[in-house]
Parts: C-alpha cells; sequence; structure tokens
C-alpha cells in the first residue's frame, strides 16, 4: 500500500492495522507489502551504483574512495527537502511564543492590542501548532525512512560482497567482522539521519531565539545563552566520560564522529578484493566447453611457487573429465580456478556455459529437503523424482518422518554426512546446468552409494553434461573420457584410461604420499583399484579373482603387477584383503 496515495499525513493508512490488532494478535501475514522503491535489491542496487562511480573516480584521480560522498550523491535531494520542511517545522516553535506573547498583552492591557488583532493572533498561534504537530511527525517518519532505506542498501552491499571476496581478502577480515557490520553498526543509520539537520538547524534556531530575547529584555538574554552552551559542553564532557549511557549516546552531536568511523569501517570492506567475474555465456557459435590453456596461478601472491602451473585441458559437453591427484595436488584449487576464485597469472581459462558446483564439504540452509534440493527452482515431479533416485536419496527419504518435507538445520532433523552430500548433489543435478565442477562427492558415502551414484549420477543423469569430477576412487577412471593427473599443481600425465594402460603409466605411486600419511581408501581397510573386476565388486559380492577368466580381466596381467607395486602390497597380501 502507498504511503503517500493512503493518509500519509494523518496516518490512516495505519487504522486497518489496529483494527485487526484490537481483534487479535497481529502476525506478520497481517503486514503490508513492502513498497517497489524500499526494497533491498532495489537500494542495495542503487547504492552500489554510486558506489561504483566514486570508485572510478578515485582511480582517475589516484586517490582513497569516498564511501560518504557515494552516500551524499544517491540521497541528497530527498534528504534536503526533508531538511527544508525540518526547518519550517522549527521555524513554527519559534513563531509561536510571539504570538503567545500578544495575547498576554492583549489580556493584560487591551488598549495595546485591539480584540481583531487578537483573534488574528489567536489564529496564528493555533496555526503554528497544527502545523508543527503535522510537520514534526511527517519529518520525524520520513528521515528515519530515510535512515531505514540507507542501512538497508548498506547491509545489501556489504552482503553482496562478503559473497564476491577473493580468498586473499577473506583472510583480511572475519565472520565476526562481517556480522558486527550487518547488525550492530547499521543502527547507527536511523538515529543519524533523525537528527543531522538539527546540526545546522539547531545553531540557527538559536541565533533566532536570541534575537528576539534581545529584543525584550536586552543584553541579559546573553546570560542565558552561555547557561546554554556550558551545559551542552557539560554534556559532551560527561558522555565522553560514561559512553555506556543510552541518553548521551544518542546525542547528535556524539554521533557524528562515530558515524564517520562507520563509514571508514564500510569503505574499507567494500574496497577489498573481489573474485573475478567469469564470462559464462555462450559464444557466438553457441559451443559450450571448458578450456584451459598453459593456466598459472598463485593463492598467495608473494610465495615462489605457484599453486597451478601450466595446465590446459578442454572438456566438452558429454566428455568426463576425471581430475585425480595426490593430497595437496592442486584439484580442488583447479575447480576454484574455473569458479573464477583463483584468478591467473599466467594463461587463460573459458568457460562458457551455466555452472553447477558441489563442494567437497556439503552444506544445507535451514528449511526442508525439498527446499534445499530445489533451491528457488520450480518443483517438476517427474524430473525431481529422478533426481531423488539418481542421488540415491528414495531409501533415505522414506525413513524420514516426514519424507522430503523434513525439516533440516537448526531445530530441525540432522542429516548424516552421507546425506547431506547427496542432497548437496542432487541439488546441483536439479539446475540443469550446463557444466558440473563436483569437488570428490562420492568420499562422503560408502561403496554401493559411491557405485550408484557414479554409474546413474555421472554417467547417466550428467551424460550429456561436461562434467568435471575430483575423486580418489580411482576404479573409475575407466569410464572417464579424459584423466587429469596432478601432483604439485602440474600436470604429470593428461589422457584416456586406455593410453595409460597401453604406456604403462603407474598411477598408484602418485598416491605413495598419501598412503605415507596413512589416509584411509574409500572402503576401510581396502585399497582401491583400477581393475574393472574389482569396480564390481564393489556392486556385488566380491567373486575370487581365480574364477574370472582371462578375457574378462580388463588388467593386463603385467599392468595389474605394475599397479599392485605400485601400492606398495604384494598380490598375495592384496588379494588376501579383498577376499
Amino acid at each position: 500500500m502507498s504511503v503517500l496515495a493512503e493518509g500519509s499525513l494523518t496516518g490512516l493508512w495505519l487504522n486497518p492495522l489496529f483494527k485487526i490488532g484490537h481483534k487479535r494478535k497481529l502476525e506478520p501475514d497481517d503486514m503490508y507489502s513492502v513498497l517497489p522503491e524500499d526494497r533491498s535489491q532495489h537500494l542495495g542496487e542503487e547504492l552500489q551504483g554510486y558506489w561504483d562511480q566514486e570508485v572510478k573516480r578515485a582511480q582517475k584521480d589516484a586517490q582513497e574512495p569516498s564511501l560518504m560522498k557515494a552516500v551524499i550523491k544517491c540521497y541528497w535531494k530527498s534528504y534536503l527537502i526533508w531538511g527544508m520542511f525540518t526547518f519550517l517545522e522549527e521555524g513554527t516553535r519559534v513563531v509561536q511564543p510571539i504570538f503567545l506573547g500578544k495575547m498576554v498583552s492583549y489580556v493584560e492591557n487591551s488598549n495595546s492590542v485591539t480584540l481583531h488583532e487578537a483573534y488574528c493572533y489567536a489564529a496564528g498561534l493555533s496555526t503554528c501548532v497544527l502545523v508543527w504537530a503535522i510537520l514534526h511527525h511527517l519529518c520525524f517518519y520520513h528521515m528515519q525512512r530515510v535512515g531505514m532505506r540507507l542501512r538497508v542498501a548498506m547491509c545489501h552491499m556489504i552482503y553482496r560482497k562478503a559473497l564476491r571476496l577473493s580468498s586473499p581478502a577473506m583472510g583480511k577480515t572475519t565472520t565476526g567482522q562481517i556480522v558486527n557490520l550487518l547488525s550492530n553498526d547499521v543502527n547507527r543509520f536511523d538515529q543519524v539521519t533523525t537528527f543531522l539537520h538539527y546540526l545546522w538547524v539547531g545553531p540557527l534556531q538559536a541565533i533566532a531565539v536570541t534575537a528576539l530575547l534581545w529584543m525584550e529584555i536586552g543584553i541579559s538574554c546573553l546570560a542565558g545563552m552561555m547557561v546554554l552552551i556550558i551545559l551542552l559542553l557539560l554534556q559532551s564532557c560527561v558522555g565522553n566520560s560514561f559512553s555506556s549511557l543510552r541518553p548521551f549516546r544518542l546525542s547528535q552531536w556524539r554521533l557524528q564522529p562515530k558515524l564517520q568511523a562507520d563509514f571508514e569501517e564500510r569503505k574499507n570492506f567494500l574496497s577489498l578484493d573481489e573474485i573475478p567475474q567469469l564470462n559464462t555465456q555462450l559464444p557466438s557459435d553457441g559451443e559450450m566447453m571448458v578450456n584451459m590453456q598453459d593456466f598459472t596461478a598463485f593463492w598467495d601472491e608473494e610465495s615462489e611457487l605457484p599453486t597451478l602451473k601450466g595446465l590446459s585441458f578442454t572438456v566438452r559437453p558429454g566428455e568426463l573429465l576425471t581430475v585425480v591427484g595426490p593430497v595437496g595436488a592442486g584439484k580442488s584449487s583447479l575447480l576454484r580456478a574455473l569458479l573464477g576464485e583463483l584468478a591467473p597469472s599466467q594463461g587463460k581459462v573459458s568457460v562458457h556455459g551455466r555452472i553447477a558446483y558441489v563442494s567437497q564439504q556439503p552444506w544445507l540452509f535451514p528449511g526442508t529437503v525439498r527446499s534445499n534440493i530445489l533451491f528457488g527452482k520450480k518443483y517438476e515431479e517427474e524430473r525431481y523424482k529422478e533426481v531423488i533416485k539418481a542421488c540415491a536419496l528414495e531409501e533415505d527419504l522414506q525413513n524420514l518422518k516426514e519424507r522430503d518435507l523434513t525439516v533440516t538445520g537448526d531445530g530441525g532433523t540432522p542429516l548424516s554426512e552421507g546425506q547431506k552430500a547427496r542432497v548437496s548433489l542432487a541439488r546441483a543435478v536439479y539446475q540443469d546446468a550446463d557444466i558440473y565442477l563436483l569437488d570428490d562427492p562420492l568420499s562422503a558415502v560408502d561403496a554401493r552409494v559411491s557405485r550408484h551414484l557414479f554409474e546413474l549420477c555421472v554417467r547417466q543423469a550428467l551424460k550429456e553434461k561436461i562434467t568435471i569430477l575430483v575423486t580418489h576412487q580411482l576404479q573409475y577412471l575407466k569410464d572417464a573420457s579424459q584423466i587429469l593427473i596432478l601432483k604439485d599443481g602440474k600436470t604429470v600425465k593428461r589422457g584416456t584410461y586406455s593410453e595409460f594402460l597401453k604406456s604403462g603409466v603407474d598411477i598408484f605411486s602418485l598416491f605413495e604420499k598419501e598412503n605415507e600419511q596413512s589416509e584411509p581408501s574409500p572402503i576401510p581397510g581396502t585399497p582401491t583399484l583400477i581393475s574393472e573386476s574389482l569396480g564390481q565388486s564393489l556392486q556385488s559380492p566380491r567373486p575370487s579373482l581365480k574364477d574370472v577368466a582371462p578375457e574378462d580381466q580388463d588388467v593386463d596381467p603385467k599392468v595389474s603387477k605394475v599397479l599392485f607395486h605400485g601400492i606398495g602390497m604384494k598380490e598375495e597380501s592384496l588379494l588376501g584383503a579383498l577376499l
């Protein structure tokens, strides 16, 4: 409901709320919808535009940008108008004693003031009181509204900035600082905008009052003004000594330096580096692809050793690139580079298409399981069921009391890490993106579910997509279109599974470092093999390798011996562990 259209001067727009509140307790649904011009997106984007202009101007002039200048350019027009009304409001208060004095003069001595003049003074006094009452509440409401809009716009900018901070910038701030910028300090904007005009209206009012007193009582009026000035100075000194006392904190005189400090703190936060924005638009020919050429990048610019060095590959729709390597090889950093969070110092990366990213650490927001999967997308029953099946969530949802309407998060039903991982994967699959970046989603589930996810989700549900899978599950390498082996941020080998077998590459020797660190394998106590026969054993009861015909074995005996040796175990010990 528009306030201006529904009696903004009288506040009649509140009557429906009062009537409902008289009958019963008010509920959130009883409140009016937020006005379009007061929505956070509109306010945030408006102020962000002025801030971006200020940043460009400062860069051009080799100066520090000023957040206060951006705020002034954004709100000065509306705030100046209400400043004029505030001046008029306080002017009526100064005029009231004049009319009242004339009326008193008429009562004391009717000869000095005629009856007609007395009526005029009485009408003027009544008019001043009425105008003051209207202007006071109107100005107070709209100046608080300006403060509210500034607070909402600032919170929008800070929140959006927090989502775009680069990793080096994240090291320069803390979560507590961001929360403080969004909650505690922003309340001062409401206070400041309410009282800021009194910084100039107040002195003018004092001068006018002093002039009137001088006309009435002469130089004696200066004694009263001196007392007023001393009281203001005393209040300021006491406020500095007892800053925890709320009446002194509300003084507009003390809010000004705090406001300057708040603007400086927010300016420093908004000036932090952001992750570069990737151009994920399709090229003119409409071909979706992920292309990385001679890519080198550093997380720490002061470090001599790059995080990633000289990486090159191309992935097109329908292809699965599997990225493997020991701990610290740069696998997750590679995905972060594709997301634009790791800027290149050399080379380039091109991503054409919409991206869906599944992080190594699954996350859920407070809400139902269904809302976590839909993530704002429209519910389509058939597709939803396909995603649930592909991500092995059917049995889990059946075991929940409210099925997929079960509430998770704070105060809700807790889910296991494996369930969280599958819900996160289902969320990405349901988005129907063009490119899928999967950061080891199979590590949080057991072998049976891992095989299910790989076969039904990665190989079937995402078969037409560009998929880049980071994994330690080496039994799935044979099904990859490309295999990229990383070590210390460099490409050790890139090719297909068959090319690796023909060249006799010892993949498992790359994981000796992990074995030395006693990292648990996907199946506790069981090493992971590249053999198809062993891969099938994860899906069904493990058969004896002696029962497998030579022509059914995917791995050449000579290659198998090399792989066993790479793990650091004898064949007899390995077979005993498997059987």
